[in-house]
């Protein structure tokens, strides 16, 4: 699942989905990451999520935002956004990694 503001990829058995409330790379934009058990998305999973932020080569892990929702803010325009996605739930493995640029 791609858009022009984001990317998927990664070795993972789900199905993430991407929820952009807002314009990115507006700071008024909010994201919302959600996983599935498959494409039908009527069984959701359990998740971890996460967030780095890259400027050029530096990459800085977001430690203190575990959330699976993250509000852009006036310091991230111009950076790029990655969120690292882990089922927590029984039989789905991997990690699916979100670029937002």
């Amino acid at each position: 699942m791609n858009s022009s503001h984001y990317k998927v990829s990664g070795n993972y058995n789900y199905t993430v989905t991407v929820d952009l409330k807002g314009q990115l790379p507006y700071q008024s934009c909010l994201i919302t990451l959600l996983a599935f058990s498959d494409s039908s998305l009527s069984k959701p999973l359990s998740i971890s999520v996460y967030w780095q932020k890259l400027r050029g080569q530096e990459v800085t892990n977001l430690s203190s935002h575990l959330s699976n929702t993250y509000q852009v803010e006036a310091v991230d325009v111009g950076d790029v956004l990655v969120a690292n996605v882990n089922s927590e739930s029984d039989g789905f493995k991997g990690v699916a990694r979100v670029v937002f640029s």
